[in-house]
């Protein structure tokens, strides 16, 4: 069993579907159903049901899955522990300026943010229901520069830059 094995089940799960999954991957959706096959052939246990609309997990695929968000999940943390013993900036953190201050704050503190912690992206984002939300799944992952000469409005998220 390998970590590819596991992502491959998982983005069938979220996706629910071996094409979508694969266009997630950035693969080839044969590659993905091997991954797949390869892991329940291991397991000794059908992990999905295949029909016309996709995938849907059988009893055994959702506690394979379950168990490997897990292991995602400690992948991750790990990644953060040794780039934090190596000195490095992650982290989350969020950070909403409005009106006026905006102008003066906004191009300095990125200016900051950027040379003390190259390795953060920064966010912007107009709409303040965005800046409240607790679902770190439901914000955008994209960089996007920010717009020194336009900062009225502008609101600031940082998150590390993914992997």
């Amino acid at each position: 069993m390998d970590v590819r094995q596991l992502d491959a089940l998982l983005a069938v799960a979220e996706e629910g579907s071996f094409t979508s999954a694969a266009d997630r991957l950035r693969t080839v959706q044969s590659n993905v159903s091997e991954h797949v096959r390869q892991l329940e052939a291991e397991l000794g246990v059908q992990l999905l049901v295949r029909n016309r609309r996709g995938a849907v997990p059988t009893e055994f695929g959702a506690r394979v899955i379950e168990r490997a968000r897990a292991i995602r999940s400690e992948i991750e943390a790990l990644h953060k522990d040794l780039t934090m013993l190596q000195g490095l900036e992650t982290g989350h953190a969020t950070l909403g300026v409005v009106g006026t201050v905006s102008r003066l704050l906004v191009p300095q503190l990125v200016a900051e943010i950027q040379r003390s912690a190259p390795g953060v992206s920064l966010l912007t984002c107009t709409t303040p229901a965005w800046m409240s939300r607790t679902n770190e799944s439901a914000r955008p992952r994209s960089r996007v520069k920010i717009d020194a000469d336009r900062p009225k409005r502008t609101e600031l998220a940082i998150a590390t830059a993914s992997s």
